[in-house]
């Protein structure tokens, strides 16, 4: 489940109370963590996803995962975190990022991360785990996962 929470970046000169267009700005995120589950070509995918407050929180979340899973082939990673701005995540720069963790380049990460932008979510992070099966799946293995969301 996505919800849309108010970015309501704060104004010194009116109490701190949001002010104009800024009062009305917007951004989509998960609701809470969630996990799924699903064989291509007898390889095993794990996918986690949960929201985050900042790049620190991201990177932290894409390490448990790693370490809970240190026996799986790859742990492809992707997160979109708004950083800058007021200190409180309300505006600045959107930070973006994508690993292939050992697949071919541009192969995992970017699908994992055109999702994220394609449902236009913020300040989250996902990976997804993968379990080598025997066969190789090739770029187009990681397409099919990447875009079941």
């Amino acid at each position: 489940m996505v919800y849309t929470y108010p970015r309501a970046p704060r104004n010194a000169f009116t109490g701190g109370r949001p002010t104009g267009d800024m009062a009305a700005e917007r951004y989509r995120t998960l609701a809470g963590p969630g996990e799924a589950a699903f064989e291509v070509r007898d390889s095993r995918f794990l996918g986690h996803a949960r929201p985050v407050e900042s790049v620190a929180a991201a990177e932290a979340f894409v390490e448990r995962v790693r370490e809970a899973h240190p026996d799986a082939t790859h742990n492809v990673s992707a997160y979109r975190v708004r950083v800058g701005g007021n200190g409180d995540g309300s505006s600045g720069l959107l930070r973006e990022y994508a690993s292939d963790d050992g697949e071919p380049g541009g192969s995992a990460g970017k699908p994992a991360l055109n999702v994220l932008q394609g449902e236009s979510i913020e300040n989250v992070a996902c990976v997804v785990t993968r379990h080598y099966g025997g066969r190789t799946s090739a770029s187009a293995g990681w397409l099919a996962p990447t875009a079941a969301r």
